[in-house]
């Protein structure tokens, strides 16, 4: 019974530290920063790349199972934040054919003491593997 008490009084600081961590929904895992947190935006695009050159892929024009994926993506990145990595979308597009590879951009808030600050992060896939463009120079200025 003490161990169970004892778990309910540390668990809303372990799940605080978690949630700055991973940046996943402060609605998920039984916390209780539910309470103080807003839902925030997050946006995933797709950028291909081709020939050496950049492809825009626009998701209503995308086949249904990417489409799909695509949903699964958002849904899960706001529900899991940086746990819920892009890997199954990016082979969803990869396996249409046609690319050398794809760049999944993903833009979403974060709650920063008062503030809400926006992140972008980039992970570029090719048919060979995943690079992490978080940080990256190699990318488009525009697309930043």
């Amino acid at each position: 019974m003490c161990l169970v008490v004892g778990l309910l009084l540390v668990w809303p600081a372990v799940h605080h530290a978690a949630w700055r961590a991973w940046h996943f929904d402060a609605w998920r895992f039984g916390g209780f920063a539910m309470y103080t947190v807003p839902k925030l935006a997050v946006a995933t695009g797709l950028v291909g790349e081709a020939n050496g050159g950049w492809v825009s892929l626009v998701p209503h024009e995308l086949p249904p199972g990417v489409q799909d994926a695509l949903a699964r993506q958002k849904k899960f990145r706001r529900a899991l934040g940086d746990l819920a990595r892009p890997d199954p979308l990016a082979r969803a597009v990869l396996a249409l054919g046609g690319l050398d590879g794809v760049v999944v951009v993903i833009k979403e808030q974060h709650l920063v003491g008062t503030e809400v600050v926006e992140e972008t992060r980039w992970y570029r896939y090719s048919l060979s593997g995943l690079e992490d463009l978080s940080s990256g120079t190699d990318f488009p200025q525009e697309w930043r």
